[in-house]
């Protein structure tokens, strides 16, 4: 039998951002490096579990299904908004699942964690609900034998009756994102606010900065889930931030099995020496150069088995160099094809200390690996036709 479905309910109107002034909550920008949508950062964290993801989304709004597609999720498309509704449709157009984790389309921050905590507890008679400091919250997970009541929900109450009368299994968790939703242009503001915070969360531990900790932490653990289940390995040849990047990794329990090796290369000599850059390149280009992270990413693979391969180079500070402004970052990221390497690259700045810019360009390195990978894979099939 299949196993659990993830439906993520997007077909809301999100009437209160708009009433606000605030427009699509789902359109709004998330904090960045790297800067999503509300909408895609829901999408890629439940992308990430590999299991099977269904989007829910509104016919009036199809740059929601679009984004969906693009981001390789099934999509239902309805003419309602009603959260009863939505969640009817997508049971009945996944009879075969074994339970199904629905989760909302504007809460991006909960936890990879999370959601496999509950799936350990999943059981055909059984609801299981996370909790955080007492109070229940996101995703929750149904067992098959709920599917009738499922499917029969209409408006927009969603399942709070069945969570009222039915089996329910509360789980405690540590979890804050299982609560945060953008729900107003002021949640939005705040996100922001404690994104200021993010360079030093490690050693201001307040409860906002652990939260981003913890938001941090779990894009990293999403991008790890997704390796592990294509049985990919990474490589990294890191030079601005070094060595965040695989520090970063190795703060998540069972990273070992998908990090291959290091290397840290800060000078012109190393990067020739051991990941074969040539002369000629860092001359003409600059150290700091797209075509530099592009052959440290192939120097990387080239002495690895690994699959996938991240580098950088650039200008965390004090003060910039050559004409190029502090907090200038080129990345590449390089994926072994059979006997070829296939290299995309591109080049970032980020503002604050030198810190701030090492822990930026560390989280956009990581958070690029699988957008690249799913390009990747689009142009594979579009190249096969």
């Amino acid at each position: 039998m299949p196993g659990v479905q993830v439906l993520i309910l997007a077909a809301g109107a999100g009437s209160r951002f708009r009433a606000a002034g605030g427009g699509d909550k789902l359109q709004a920008i998330l904090p960045g490096p790297p800067e999503l949508t509300v909408l895609q950062a829901t999408f890629r964290l439940w992308r990430g579990l590999g299991l099977p993801c269904l989007a829910v989304v509104s016919d009036s709004a199809p740059w929601r299904a679009a984004l969906a597609r693009q981001e390789g999720l099934a999509v239902l498309s309805l003419p309602t908004t009603g959260m009863g509704d939505s969640l009817a449709a997508a049971v009945r157009r996944t009879p075969e699942a074994s339970g199904w984790l629905v989760a909302l389309g504007d809460m991006p921050f909960v936890q990879p964690a999370t959601a496999r905590q509950l799936l350990e507890l999943h059981h055909p008679e059984r609801i299981v609900v996370p909790a955080y400091q007492g109070r229940r919250g996101h995703p929750v997970l149904f067992g098959r034998n709920f599917a009738a009541a499922l499917g029969e929900l209409t408006g927009d109450e969603g399942a709070k009756r069945l969570l009222r009368e039915g089996s329910v299994l509360e789980r405690e968790i540590a979890d804050a994102g299982i609560h945060r939703d953008i729900d107003t242009p002021a949640d939005l503001e705040n996100t922001r606010q404690l994104t200021r915070e993010l360079p030093h969360f490690a050693v201001l531990p307040t409860e906002e900065n652990c939260f981003w900790g913890h938001a941090l932490m779990n894009k990293i653990e999403s991008m790890l889930d997704y390796l592990k289940t294509r049985e990919l390995q990474l490589t990294t040849a890191e030079s601005c931030t070094a060595g965040k990047v695989v520090g970063l990794l190795s703060e998540i329990p069972g990273s070992g099995s998908c990090i291959e090796s290091g290397y840290v290369v800060y000078s012109p000599e190393a990067k020739q020496r051991l990941l074969g850059v040539r002369p000629e390149t860092i001359e003409r280009h600059n150290l700091t150069s797209e075509e530099v992270a592009r052959e440290m990413a192939a120097g990387a693979l080239r002495d690895s088995p690994a699959q996938v391969a991240i580098a950088n180079t650039g200008l965390a500070g004090p003060g910039g160099a050559d004409g190029i402004p502090q907090g200038t970052v080129c990345f590449a990221w390089g994926y072994r094809v059979g006997d070829d390497i296939v290299l995309y690259s591109e080049t970032q700045h980020f503002s604050g200390d030198r810190e701030a810019v090492q822990l930026a360009a560390a989280r956009h390195s990581l958070g690029a690996v699988v957008p690249y990978h799913q390009r990747l894979e689009r142009e594979s099939e579009e190249n096969a036709r």
